[in-house]
């Protein structure tokens, strides 16, 4: 029996072990025990270098690993749990912040959903039907930094919006309703939350003989398993049912979330105290906030922040069942708030905040001590996960929700129109190509409106983005082109994928920072042009118009009621200046506050600004006033203080002729409630059913109910789409509009509430907004994402009048005007670049020249010759109408085979003199005669850049005269600096 090693294995290289025995169909039963006991004795790390070697798989033929820092995080976790010193909690001033952050995940297609039994049978799923990712880095939760990455398992479900029926949710429901077992190690379904389905590995941790050796612990005696064994344990743990009877199950579902909501790990505070709300006449006028001690919020800024000179105001936290944010009180109140209290360290959370009750007594008490004061289980409830902290977006952009609220609300559509032109012309100037010193400004540009930072960040599990591989370096740090993107001496044969997994902005972004000249080549002038296109288009396609009088920032109530009905206050915490380079104060003056999602005419308010000096005094938020007869939170969207960000505008051609809705506009309409049906079911009721079940099927009939979100069809795209047909019909203020605009919000909360629409409002709906023309703006939208010439159909609106059809219109028509400017240029910015041309062709000419003097190097030259035009073939493919892939993920899977294919051939067996100087030199040498061949009729290469699609790193590595080097600033991960050096900037 092989169960005894795939015990003793550490949790990654069971995983690992899994995912290619699947890939690679290698039949574990039938592999040795001599292969695989080597394992058991090495950790992660060590173990991903035999791992391939155990299974027997070619290492040529094999996927990428599990990343080597990847296993240095979990044998960090092994050694701190099996030690059990709380270091798991990463709650300390010096902590390493890397517990928990390892994801191991699945995809799910339901596409290809397996076919399987009722929910209720007791059968395992042996994973058939989901793709294992190799786990990865992330951001991580309090349950995985107090029990462990290796202890949660979670599967993507990738497609769920297109698949609405209550059919294929029940089929998805009895699919995820089952444990997942991964070489015997059990995991129990959990939750749902965002698509995503957690499951939690039932029983004993199994670290790895190796950490259970060096700590001399017993299997069974450490870590969470110890005592939470069942997903029941789980839920009791962070919610005892018998102290929450009369809250909604759907509700206790949703208090399960804040667990594993991703957060950073903050510091350990227990001197806490609940006080009560501000309230008039049973309105809650501080929904969701709180305060928190300066020498707390100080010392989470040194931990997590020091980025950051300016002294935070506030932060979004979770701590526990409660959630919400804190801000630090203005000075009139620090001293008051901060009597009596045992610490400086100290959170008051408002009784909003906290979600569930629990008595001390009911803390378990089981488990090592953390640094001698409380078991880590206990502690987990008392340390402060930080999900964001208070800063604001200058400036912010318009969208296609705030413009049609505007323009009801008075606004003219040409002073948006307007604020578009000059938004389109700021984007053009700042792409237009570099003269001279000015490369460094526009790969600023390129990787501002090609969201490179956003896709360096980007790791959603399950998504079709590959992001860009990121090391983890200081802030002084200096990056060079490897740190950017996979080198094979890092990470085994992800320069396999390394050219696959670039997007055209990436290399346009990579190839200005090399010095490589923009304007030698069709391939980047074309990616150049597209980016253009695209940067400009979404001003007039997605409406998201840059004011520079505006700013996104988070909003807290006035605990000091000083501000009246009315008024905000705020205070940057820069400068900010407007168009005459003149500082806006915010001191006085009307501004518009308006909260995503913007459906309802009453979404987007006038309010005025006040003066108040101590409020002034926390710069970076928003304060509401907490008087009057409705919190003006709530009237925007239905918001709150837990943590809503609201635009900000100031720009006064949008504020002067803004009028306020009537507020009646906001009231809920009686057929809207009346469309809804309400699970009432409490916890109390449930826990009735939960003990009339037996014993054998309570887990299931517990993991059924926590996993009920997954029978809810999907429907707020859907009843989304009906809303802009109806605004474009109707009005935006019309009865239409607005039944669909809180049927929209009452949809989008589906998933956490017990709210579900009623079969026959969905049919009665469909029947009456389906047959409606979509908008102009909408058609316009959709055929420029997708590529194609807009279709004159009936299905267009003939409404001109709409404001966001107006835009679209002007907005395209003012682009291809400006835009004809720059292509008309197009040969004048077209140049060569003699000393470029020869260095790229270079490491192929000299192997040429050797050739010629030894059969043996010219056999070689002419296996990579082969190869190369092989690989050509193959590409043309690509775009022949015979043989071009029929969908875009087809051709990003044959564009990354091809790229398998090139860097694979000719193999080593075939080219031993370039592999003898090194294998780098080999790659050298194919990527500079892809280069020739790619230019062998013009020197400009041909538009589809073959040799930038192959072998642009090699490529770009060539032109530089040092590796390229970029400052790393915190969350800038690809912002260039002074400090990039190469011989075309030297």
């Amino acid at each position: 029996m092989l169960q005894d090693i795939w015990d003793s294995l550490p949790a990654g290289i069971v995983f690992e072990t899994t995912r290619l025995s699947r890939l690679h169909n290698v039949d574990l039963s039938r592999v040795t025990e001599g292969r695989l006991k080597p394992l058991t004795s090495l950790n992660n790390k060590e173990g991903l270098k035999y791992i391939l070697n155990a299974l027997a798989i070619e290492t040529t033929a094999a996927p990428k690993l599990m990343d080597e820092r990847v296993a240095d995080v979990l044998d960090w976790e092994a050694d701190s749990h099996t030690k059990g010193d709380g270091t798991c909690l990463d709650c300390t001033f010096d902590s390493r912040r890397i517990s928990g952050s390892v994801t191991f995940a699945g995809v799910l297609s339901m596409e290809n959903l397996p076919v399987v039994g009722k929910a209720g049978d007791s059968t395992a799923n042996t994973g058939s039907g989901i793709r294992l990712l190799p786990p990865r880095l992330s951001e991580s939760c309090l349950f995985t930094r107090t029990g462990g990455s290796h202890r949660f398992f979670r599967l993507k479900i990738a497609d769920r919006q297109r698949f609405r029926t209550k059919a294929d949710q029940e089929r998805l429901w009895a699919f995820c309703c089952k444990p997942i077992v991964l070489l015997g190690r059990v995991f129990l379904p959990f939750i749902e939350k965002n698509d995503t389905v957690w499951y939690y590995l039932t029983g004993f941790d199994r670290l790895g003989q190796w950490a259970e050796k060096q700590n001399e612990v017993v299997r069974g005696l450490y870590g969470m398993g110890k005592t939470i064994k069942s997903v029941e344990d789980l839920v009791q743990w962070w919610i005892p049912f018998t102290e929450n009877k009369d809250q909604l199950l759907s509700k206790l579902i949703t208090r399960l979330h804040l667990g594993i909501s991703d957060t950073k790990p903050g510091l350990f505070i227990q001197d806490i105290t609940v006080p009560d709300d501000i309230t008039h006449d049973g309105v809650v006028f501080s929904d969701g906030s709180g305060l928190i001690s300066q020498p707390a919020a100080q010392a989470h800024q040194e931990k997590l922040f020091s980025h950051i000179k300016i002294p935070l105001s506030a932060y979004q936290i979770r701590i526990s069942t409660a959630k919400g944010v804190v801000q630090v009180p203005p000075s009139n109140l620090a001293r008051s708030t901060g009597e009596g209290r045992k610490s400086t360290s100290w959170l008051s959370l408002s009784k909003s905040m906290v979600k569930s009750r629990r008595r001390k007594e009911q803390l378990l008490n089981d488990g090592p001590e953390l640094l001698g004061q409380i078991p880590i289980l206990q502690a987990a409830h008392f340390v402060v996960c930080i999900n964001r902290e208070a800063s604001i977006r200058h400036p912010a952009n318009l969208s296609k929700q705030l413009i049609p609220i505007l323009c009801e609300q008075g606004v003219n559509v040409r002073v948006i129109g307007a604020l578009q032109r000059r938004d389109i012309t700021r984007i053009i100037t700042s792409l237009l190509l570099p003269h001279g010193d000015n490369q460094l400004e526009f790969a600023k540009s390129i990787q501002t409106e090609a969201k490179l930072i956003y896709r360096a960040q980007m790791e959603e599990f399950g998504g079709s983005l590959h992001p860009v591989h990121v090391r983890s370096k200081s802030n002084a740090d200096q990056w060079g082109l490897e740190d950017i993107v996979p080198a094979a001496e890092d990470d085994g044969s992800n320069i396999i994928y390394a050219n696959s997994n670039l997007c055209d902005h990436q290399k346009l972004y990579l190839a200005v920072i090399t010095g490589f000249n923009i304007r030698s080549s069709h391939y980047f002038l074309r990616i150049w042009e597209k980016l253009v296109k695209q940067s400009v288009m979404k001003g007039s396609a997605d409406f998201r118009i840059q004011v520079d009088g505006s700013c996104y920032a988070m909003i807290v109530p006035d605990f000091t009621g000083e501000l009246p009905e009315g008024f905000i206050s705020f205070a940057p915490p820069k400068i900010i200046s407007d168009a005459q380079n003149n500082e806006v104060d915010f001191k006085s003056g009307d501004v518009l506050v308006g909260r995503h999602p913007a459906l309802l005419p009453t979404d987007i308010r006038k309010v005025k600004l006040a003066n108040i000096p101590f409020l002034r005094q926390r710069p970076g938020i928003i304060f509401f006033s907490t008087q009057g007869k409705r919190p003006l939170a709530e009237i925007l969207s239905g918001g709150d203080y837990d943590g809503d960000e609201v635009i900000l505008i100031w720009d006064q051609s949008l504020v002067v002729p803004f009028k306020n809705a009537d507020l009646s506009l906001a009231n809920k309409i009686k057929e809207v409630d009346q469309s809804f049906e309400k699970d009432e079911t409490t916890v109390e009721m449930f826990m009735e059913q939960l003990e009339r079940t037996d014993h054998a099927s309570r887990q299931q009939f517990l993991q059924q109910r926590l996993l009920s979100s997954l029978r809810v069809p999907r429907l707020h795209g859907l009843y989304n789409k009906y809303l802009l047909k109806a605004i474009d019909k109707y009005g935006l203020g019309s009865w239409h509009a607005r039944s669909l605009a809180q049927k929209c919000n009452m949809l989008l909360d589906a998933p956490k509430t017990s709210h579900r629409l009623l079969d026959s409002v969905k049919v009665a709906d469909d029947k009456m907004y389906n047959i409606l023309p979509d908008p102009r703006w909408k058609t316009k939208s959709d055929a420029f994402k997708l590529k194609r010439e807009v279709e004159e159909t009936g299905r267009i609106s003939s409404n001109y009048k709409n404001p966001l059809s107006k835009l679209s219109a002007e907005g395209a028509k003012f682009f291809e005007n400006q835009f004809s400017l720059l292509s008309g240029e197009r040969e004048t910015r077209r140049v060569q670049d003699k000393e470029q041309h020869m260095k790229l062709q270079r490491p192929y000419l000299q192997a040429k020249s050797r050739a010629e003097s030894s059969e043996a190097i010219r056999k070689e030259l002419e296996a990579i010759e082969t190869t190369v035009q092989e690989a050509h073939k193959q590409y043309t493919a690509l775009f022949q109408k015979d043989t071009k892939p029929k969908s875009f993920n087809e051709r990003q899977m044959r564009l990354y085979e091809l790229n398998r294919y090139f860097i694979l051939n000719p193999s080593q067996e075939e080219c031993p003199f370039f592999w003898c100087i090194s294998g780098d030199d080999l790659q050298k040498v194919k990527a500079s005669y892809a280069y020739v061949w790619d230019t062998r009729s013009d020197e400009a290469g041909s538009k589809g850049g073959f040799a930038w699609q192959v072998a642009a790193l090699p490529l770009l590595g060539l032109l530089a005269k040092v590796p390229i080097q970029i400052s790393y600033p915190t969350l800038a991960r690809l912002t260039p600096h002074n400090s990039f050096t190469s011989e075309k900037s030297s």
